[in-house]
């Protein structure tokens, strides 16, 4: 995900069978909010943070890389798909 248009469709993405992995874009992100190379600016971070959520929520895992703008663990409790 690496715009705002698909931040905002994230939801539906993550629900859609086959879809295999999710990977965010910061630097385009950035970008598309208006903030080229501000990958630290808070509207990144907060956005960044919003779609960790959206994802984790929907049952997926992160890569074991800590990233900044989330939280530890998965916050649904589901069985994780990737």
């Amino acid at each position: 995900m690496e715009t705002a248009r698909g931040a905002a469709n994230l939801k539906g993405i993550v629900s859609t069978s086959g879809v295999d992995a999710i990977l965010l874009g910061a630097t385009d992100l950035a970008r598309s909010l208006g903030v080229p190379g501000r990958n630290d600016h808070p509207a990144v971070l907060a956005k960044l943070a919003e779609m960790t959520t959206t994802v984790t929520d929907a049952g997926w895992l992160w890569p074991g890389w800590p990233l900044p703008w989330s939280r530890p663990g998965p916050a649904s409790g589901k069985e994780p798909r990737c």
